[in-house]
């Protein structure tokens, strides 16, 4: 807004939306994620690049998770991810090894085994969400 009136000054945005919004979106970006292991699972390096791509749409949405949670999210996605990971008591080493390796654009030389032990696990009692 350059000039004149805020417009959206007074609305008010509702949590449930948020909630709404956040889950349609993790839910999305998880069935995608599953739909794309296979076809990237040909190679490591196509594993690690999907896992990377990955990370960093998981991560925007932490931010959202962690306001629908009452907790102050951390603005860089790193910081998010740990915040995410320390509530909800996911393991953070698959995280921070993924963001290593995608901050120095360096594909490590992992056996198949080892990347696919780099893929954060999620199951019924670390969901984010109650389903």
């Amino acid at each position: 807004m350059l000039y004149g009136r805020d417009p959206f000054e007074f609305i008010k945005l509702s949590n449930a939306n948020l909630r709404h919004q956040t889950e349609y979106e993790l839910r999305s970006k998880l069935i995608q994620l599953r739909r794309m292991y296979i076809p990237a699972s040909v190679s490591i390096e196509k594993l690690c690049d999907l896992m990377s791509d990955s990370l960093a749409s998981f991560a925007a949405l932490f931010r959202a998770v962690l306001i629908l949670y009452g907790e102050e999210a951390p603005v860089a996605k790193p910081d998010c991810v740990r915040a995410t990971a320390r509530r909800f008591g996911l393991d953070p080493d698959p995280f921070e090894k993924i963001f290593a390796f995608r901050a120095s654009e360096y594909v490590p030389p992992l056996k198949r085994k080892q990347t696919i032990s780099l893929r954060p696990t999620w199951n019924r009692s670390t969901a984010l969400f109650r389903w």
